[in-house]
């Protein structure tokens, strides 16, 4: 029996085949690197997306940190001048506000005035500023035997400078802080009440008593 062998024809039709075979394999391993290409792309458009989200985050947890408490911006406290302690201009205000909305409705304040002036004392609250300093003073005046130069120092961090010097101390306001009047410190209270005495003189002096919640 004659071995079958390929005709002209099939031949042809098998490296036809074979051709097509590796076309497809070249056109699928095509797609495949153009997939891995674009996915590569979309890649890096999330991390630069991520890296720009990240650098956004940072700035506005750094603009935080140096924004000034209360509901007054910083371009406005600029033109009130220097502040006792941080966030003291809105810690007035917000009693300010406290002592009006007693009273308007009396005075014939219409409803919309009374709401809005009440969210913005209940949205705010008292500054750590304002805490941080009754603690230091309550701090200051507890040392009988150095109650002077730590009352001394307290206000002179406060917006006061050394004045007359002698038995009782005179501290006066610094150029800026409008409205403060001198200060007396006595040198060596006589007992507990003494020094409760200048704590009560030094907070009426600065109007702490106001600024409560």
């Amino acid at each position: 029996m004659a071995a079958q062998g390929w005709s002209w024809l099939e031949l042809q039709e098998a490296c036809l085949q074979a051709e097509r075979r590796r076309l497809g394999q070249a056109e699928t391993a095509a797609l495949y690197e153009e997939e891995l290409a674009a996915k590569d792309e979309k890649i890096a458009e999330i991390a630069l997306e991520r890296d720009e989200a990240r650098e956004a985050l940072s700035e506005m947890r750094e603009a935080a940190a140096h924004r000034p408490e209360g509901i007054l911006d910083a371009a406005f406290l600029e033109r009130l001048g220097p502040e006792m302690w941080p966030g003291e201009m809105t810690d007035r205000l917000r009693a300010a506000i406290a002592y009006w909305l007693e009273h308007a409705e009396d005075e014939g304040w219409d409803s919309r005035s009374r709401a809005v002036l009440r969210q913005m004392h209940e949205k705010s609250q008292v500054s750590s500023g304002l805490r941080e300093l009754r603690a230091d003073l309550s701090a200051a005046v507890r040392d009988r035997n150095r109650l002077s130069q730590t009352v001394q120092r307290l206000l002179e961090r406060h917006g006061f400078a050394a004045g007359q010097t002698g038995k009782h101390p005179k501290l006066s306001p610094r150029a800026g802080f409008a409205g403060l009047v001198p200060i007396t410190v006595m040198s060596t209270p006589g007992d507990r009440r003494g020094q409760d005495n200048l704590r009560h003189q030094i907070e009426n002096a600065l109007g702490l008593k106001r600024l409560d919640d």
